[in-house]
């Protein structure tokens, strides 16, 4: 059974993905910090099964680890649309979607490693 929560601040985005995946009353999370974001994730009554919106890269790899699935929302957007509220019915037209990815940590930049070369020169 389907046990879903929505990451987005979009009216628009969080009714779309409610219409689309058939649960209409699925909660709607949005600024949380990585805190609540864990406590949300491990105190859940009912074990999370999928999570749709618009997920940090590292929160994403967070869900897959615990066996949660996580649909990315993503459309068609024309540049002067970019930043404003989209409805849910310009989403249908700007072709909205849920795609899953594999998104995996690999490694960390190795920022000051890298600062300090450039400075010296090596």
């Amino acid at each position: 059974m389907l046990n879903g929560l929505i990451f987005t601040r979009h009216l628009g985005a969080a009714t779309w993905i409610r219409k689309t995946v058939g649960v209409l009353d699925m909660p709607v999370l949005h600024g949380l910090d990585e805190l609540q974001f864990n406590g949300i994730i491990a105190d859940s009554d009912r074990p999370i099964t999928d999570v749709f919106g618009v997920i940090p890269l590292k929160w994403h790899v967070r869900l897959q680890s615990c066996a949660i699935r996580v649909w990315s929302l993503e459309m068609d957007v024309p540049p002067d649309l970019r930043g404003k509220e989209i409805s849910t019915d310009a989403m249908y037209e700007l072709n909205a979607r849920l795609v899953r990815y594999d998104v995996r940590w690999r490694d960390a930049w190795p920022s000051q490693q890298y600062i300090h070369a450039l400075e010296s020169g090596k």
